[in-house]
């Protein structure tokens, strides 16, 4: 089967990222019927979605070879929409014990038509001693925004079990992995008092949604919420996944349907935790929603300099998030990043080249700076903002055109505003002080009635 390798979803171009000696796993896909959990293995630190990938089947009774086979057409779908970079993968199968027990690979040219190389002795297996679970990786400088935990790394000598990675549940996560396909490792720092919660609790805070199962038992978050008594309303969906948390995963649709076969609202497009979203969405953990709905995602985090990097993504009237000409959100307490060309440079192009690793096709953008969250992004209060500019690619070329000529600095308009405010402040100070003298010179030329005649 086709090479899936494990990687993180992002990575800032033109920055430093450390390295580190674990992999990484991101959670694809989980199947209640096979009884098999789907993960990509890749790189730590690195983007999970890549060509080739490798996926892990870890099974949860008996690995079953038919059962990767009957899985990975419908997986092809799902790569479709989340990673369509991706042409081949490799594939491994586990048992329970994290025990290797076949591999084999499959291709999208061939359908994923799964091709099994072979499977693994008993008595080879047997010998393989079980690697210890690892840690979850420690912040980096650049810190991808999904992430899951983290698999052992490979033992300093060949051996098979080096190659057989324990399965999600071994290693801790920020959240359970039988409720998330993505869990979000919250980064280590906050930005004028706000740091990035995990998805879980950034999705629960948003009362707008309703909830509703599909023929399937499949959930979607809408915003179409129904007259009268929901349990009359039913959804049907075709195309989609259903991710392992339970929710609406990939490209697709749902139709909302009432009891007597009217149809109340219907959705098209791509799903992510079964939210619609009118492009692919782009397979990033959603942080909060604005005061107009407006969905952040958080595309990267940078501790070295103290920016999270966020990916805003319009609500339109329609009730789908689209995400083909986002906002890009540079969210610091630095200000000073804004002063000079350079400075500005770096930090635009280290946004681009985070959007770049998700959706290398988007057009145009606008960039944003902001001080803080609260006020800068939900209640979009431009006295905290710092920097705002519109950027599209090169029509040829597809490059990246940056003008700083078209671009509002908020720093130095601040800074001017609060530099005429104290100019007013000065004046009016004179004007008062001024007119004190003038008073106290009246006062002092009145006449002295002592002197005058009798």
């Amino acid at each position: 089967m086709k090479h899936v390798s494990k990687q993180l979803p992002l990575a800032l171009l033109g920055l430093a990222v450390c390295a580190s000696a674990h992999a990484a796993a991101y959670r694809l896909a989980f199947s209640k019927g096979e009884n098999v959990e789907v993960f990509v293995d890749h790189a730590d630190n690195q983007p999970w979605c890549t060509n080739p990938l490798t996926l892990r089947f870890a099974f949860a009774g008996k690995p079953d070879n038919d059962a990767v086979a009957r899985l990975l057409p419908k997986l092809g779908g799902l790569l479709a929409s989340q990673c369509p970079s991706a042409a081949t993968v490799t594939w491994k199968s586990y048992n329970a014990q994290g025990e290797l027990f076949a591999n084999g690979s499959a291709a999208r040219d061939e359908e994923w038509s799964s091709q099994v190389a072979g499977a693994v002795a008993p008595a080879e297996v047997a010998a393989a001693p079980k690697p210890e679970p690892a840690a979850a990786p420690a912040p980096v400088p650049i810190t991808p925004a999904p992430a899951v935990a983290a698999d052992p790394a490979p033992a300093p000598v060949p051996a098979p079990a080096a190659a057989a990675p324990q399965t999600a549940e071994s290693a801790p996560v920020t959240e359970s992995p039988a409720h998330a396909s993505i869990s979000h490792v919250t980064p280590a720092f906050a930005v004028s008092g706000w740091t990035p919660p995990a998805e879980t609790d950034a999705l629960k805070a948003a009362t707008f949604f309703f909830e509703i199962k599909d023929q399937n038992g499949c959930l979607f978050r809408t915003t179409y919420k129904p007259d009268g008594d929901a349990q009359y309303v039913s959804a049907k969906s075709t195309g989609v996944t259903c991710g392992s948390d339970g929710y609406a995963a990939g490209e697709g649709g749902v139709v909302l349907l009432r009891a007597d076969g009217v149809k109340l609202k219907e959705y098209e497009g791509s799903f992510h935790q079964g939210i619609p979203f009118n492009n692919r969405a782009p397979q990033l953990p959603i942080v909060g929603f604005d005061n107009q709905k407006n969905a952040l995602m958080l595309l990267a985090s940078d501790p070295a300099s103290r920016i999270h990097y966020l990916l805003r993504a319009p609500y339109s009237w329609s009730g789908h998030w689209d995400t083909r000409s986002p906002a890009l959100v540079a969210v610091t307490e630095n200000q000073e990043l804004f002063r000079q060309l350079e400075t500005i440079r770096t930090t635009v192009f280290s946004a681009l080249g985070a959007l770049d690793q998700v959706q290398p096709k988007t057009p145009n953008v606008s960039f944003i700076a902001v001080r803080d969250v609260p006020q800068g992004i939900i209640k979009n209060d431009r006295d905290s903002w710092l920097y705002e500019s519109n950027i599209s690619r090169n029509w040829s070329t597809k490059i990246w055109q940056f003008n700083p000529q078209n671009a509002s600095n908020y720093l130095f308009i601040h800074e001017a505003r609060v530099a005429e405010q104290k100019r007013a402040a000065d004046r009016q100070r004179q004007y008062e002080e001024q007119n004190k003298r003038q008073q106290a010179g009246y006062e002092g030329a009145g006449p002295t009635f002592s002197s005058l005649p009798n």
